[in-house]
C-alpha cells in the first residue's frame, strides 16, 4: 500500500492577462475581468533578512530576479509568517503575486506543542496565500510546494472554501481553481487536495440549514456521496427497521421531531475474509434544541452543526476506499433530530438499548451519548475488534482545550500513540483526557436503571460511551465539540471566523492509514479476539 491515493480530477488554467506594470494589491480587481491568474510564493524570514524556497527561486531566476527586485526594496514590509505581500502587474503571465512568509526555515516536529510546524507553517503561508488572491478576484491560483505540496495543497483549499449555497446564483462569487506549481510532487499535491475536499465535505454539511438537513436527506447524500467507491456498501435502515431491531434509546429521542429517524449502515472489505472489522460510529444529530433542556438562543445556530461527527464517518469512509485500505470496517451513523415538543423526553424517563440496558434520563441535552450508546450496542454483534466513536458531546471540552485539540479518550495506550502522531502530521491536535473510576462510578450507582447520562464534564461523557464498548474490542472516541463547530478566529488563516470548521477529519483519516498501513508491515493494534469467519458482505438496499 505505497500509494495513498489513486484518482483526483485537478481543474485546467485558462487564459493569461498580462499588465504593463507592478503596484501594490489594495483592492479588488474589476468585476469584467476573468480568469484572472495568480501566483503563490514563499518566503523564509527571519528579522530584515530573507531567503527563497526552492521553487522561487526557480520562478524568480526564470523571470530575471525581478520578484527578487521588488522584494529587496521594501525589505521593513517583509511579511512574517501567516502574513503576505501581494504585487500586481509584476509578470506578464500572472495578474497577481502573492509573497508569503513561512517564518524560519530550520524548523521541524515540535514534541513540546505536539506539532509539525514545517507542515503547518506551509499550510498557514499557502492558506494566507490563496485566500488574500481570492479575495481580490483571482480565481486561477498556482500555489508553489513549499517543499510539502501535501500540505500546500490542504491550506489553500481549506482557506478558499465558502458556503453559499442559498445566495442568488448572480451573486455568487465564481469558484477558485488551484495548481501546483512546475508538478514536482504531483502526488503530494493531489493527495492534500482530496484530504481537503473531505474536510470542506464535513463543512458543507453542517452549515447546511437545518431545514434542508434532515436524517433523510442527509442519508441520502451520504448514499450519493459514496456510491461510486469501490468496495463500499451503503444500507439506510428507516424507523420500521430500527422498530423491529429494538433501537429504542434512537427511537424514543427522535420521537420529538416530525423526521423521522434513520440510521446508515455501511461496510467496506478490504481485509481478509478472516479479519475482525474495525468500526466507526458517528454521531448525527441533525439540530439539537436541547430539547427540554432548550439552549440559550445565542447557542442555537451553531447547533445545525451537531452532525459532525457523522459527517465525518461518511468522509473517512471514502477515503478508506479511495486509499483502498486493506481493512475490513463498518460505520454506523445514527441520525435524527433533538426537537423540542409534547413527545419530548423527559428527565427521569428510562430508555432502553438494543441490548436491553437501561438508561435514566438525567439530562434531554445530553442526547448524543445515547443514541451513540444504542447504535453501539446494536453494532456489538458484528463484532468490532477496533471501535473510532466521534461526537460532539460536552461544552465541557470547550472549557478544557478551546479549540486547540480535540479530547481523546481511549483504553489502549497504542491507541493514543498514534492518535497523537495523527494530530502532529495533519496539525489537527488531539489531546487525551481521564476515564477514571471518578467519573464512571458516578454514572452507575442507581436504584432504577443501569446507568444514567448526566455529567456536563467530557470525561463523564466518554465513561457513559465507555459501558457500550463491545467485548474484546480496542476504543477510542474523540470529541470534537470544541473544534468541529464554527472557527473561533484563532490565527489558523486556512479556516474562515464564523464558518464550521469540518475538524479533525483529515486527524481521523490520518489515523486510519497509520493503523492499517504500519510502516513496519506489523500490526500496530493486534486483535484482541481473533475469529475465522468471512468478512459480511451486503446488497447496497433500502430497509
Amino acid at each position: 500500500m505505497a500509494n495513498l491515493l489513486k484518482r483526483v480530477i485537478l481543474p485546467k488554467l485558462l487564459r493569461k492577462n498580462p499588465k504593463p506594470a507592478h503596484i501594490f494589491l489594495f483592492k479588488r480587481f474589476a468585476s469584467d475581468e476573468e480568469n484572472l491568474k495568480g501566483i503563490i510564493l514563499g518566503i523564509f524570514t527571519d528579522n530584515c533578512d530573507f531567503k527563497f524556497t526552492k521553487s522561487a527561486t526557480k520562478f524568480n531566476s526564470e523571470r530575471g530576479g525581478k520578484i527578487d527586485s521588488i522584494i529587496s526594496s521594501n525589505l521593513d514590509n517583509l511579511p512574517p509568517l501567516g502574513k503576505a505581500s501581494i504585487f500586481r502587474n509584476v509578470d506578464d503571465e500572472y495578474n497577481a503575486v502573492a509573497v508569503v512568509g513561512l517564518g524560519k526555515e530550520e524548523v521541524g516536529v515540535n514534541t513540546l506543542e505536539m506539532l509539525d510546524e514545517c507542515r503547518e507553517n506551509i499550510r498557514i503561508a499557502a492558506g494566507i496565500g490563496a485566500r488574500m488572491l481570492y479575495e481580490v478576484g483571482i480565481t486561477q491560483i498556482i500555489v508553489e510546494s513549499f517543499g510539502q505540496s501535501e500540505a500546500a495543497a490542504e491550506g489553500a483549499a481549506l482557506a478558499i472554501w465558502k458556503y453559499d449555497d442559498h445566495r442568488d446564483k448572480e451573486d455568487r462569487d465564481p469558484p477558485a481553481h488551484l495548481e501546483l506549481l512546475y508538478e514536482e510532487d504531483k502526488e503530494g499535491w493531489e493527495r492534500g487536495l482530496f484530504k481537503a475536499e473531505l474536510q470542506n465535505f464535513v463543512r458543507h454539511i453542517c452549515e447546511t440549514p437545518s431545514n434542508y438537513m434532515t436524517p433523510s436527506v442527509f442519508a441520502r447524500l451520504a448514499e450519493d456521496f459514496l456510491c461510486a467507491c469501490p468496495g463500499i456498501n451503503v444500507d439506510i435502515r428507516n424507523d420500521e427497521y430500527l422498530h423491529k431491531n429494538g433501537l429504542h434509546a434512537l427511537l424514543h429521542i427522535a420521537r420529538s421531531s416530525e423526521h423521522k429517524p434513520v440510521m446508515l449502515e455501511i461496510k467496506y472489505c478490504g481485509g481478509k475474509f478472516e479479519d475482525r472489522p474495525f468500526m466507526i460510529i458517528g454521531k448525527g444529530v441533525t439540530y439539537d434544541t436541547g430539547s427540554l433542556f432548550l439552549r440559550k438562543c445565542k447557542d442555537m445556530a451553531e447547533y445545525k452543526g451537531d452532525l459532525a461527527g457523522g459527517a465525518i464517518a461518511i468522509a473517512a469512509m471514502r477515503a478508506i476506499a479511495v486509499f483502498q485500505l486493506p481493512i475490513n470496517v463498518i460505520c454506523l451513523v445514527p441520525l435524527c433530530e433533538n426537537a423540542i415538543s409534547g413527545k419530548s423526553i423527559r428527565p427521569g424517563d428510562v430508555v432502553f438499548t438494543c441490548r436491553h440496558k437501561t438508561i435514566q434520563i438525567a439530562n434531554p441535552d445530553h442526547e448524543g451519548r445515547v443514541i451513540m450508546a444504542d447504535v453501539m450496542d446494536y453494532g456489538a454483534k458484528l463484532e468490532p475488534r477496533l471501535l473510532i466513536t466521534i461526537s460532539t458531546q460536552t461544552s465541557g471540552v470547550r472549557a478544557a482545550l478551546g479549540a486547540s485539540a480535540s479530547g481523546v479518550f481511549t483504553n489502549n495506550f497504542t491507541l493514543w500513540q498514534e492518535a497523537k502522531k495523527a494530530g502532529t502530521v495533519t496539525g489537527d491536535r488531539v489531546w487525551r483526557l481521564p476515564l477514571w473510576k471518578f467519573f464512571c462510578e458516578k454514572l452507575v450507582d442507581l436504584m432504577n436503571a443501569d446507568i444514567t447520562n448526566k455529567g456536563n464534564e467530557p470525561s463523564s461523557g466518554a465513561c457513559f460511551i465507555k459501558e457500550f464498548v463491545p467485548a474484546c474490542c480496542e476504543w477510542i472516541h474523540f470529541d470534537i465539540t470544541a473544534v468541529a463547530l464554527k472557527c473561533d478566529g484563532r490565527e489558523d488563516t486556512y479556516y474562515t471566523e464564523g464558518l464550521m470548521t469540518g475538524r479533525p477529519t483529515r486527524t481521523i483519516v490520518q489515523l486510519l492509514y497509520q493503523l492499517s498501513c504500519p510502516p513496519e508491515g506489523k500490526p500496530v493494534i493486534e486483535d484482541p479476539c481473533p475469529k475465522q469467519e468471512p468478512c459480511a458482505k451486503t446488497n447496497k438496499t433500502d430497509k
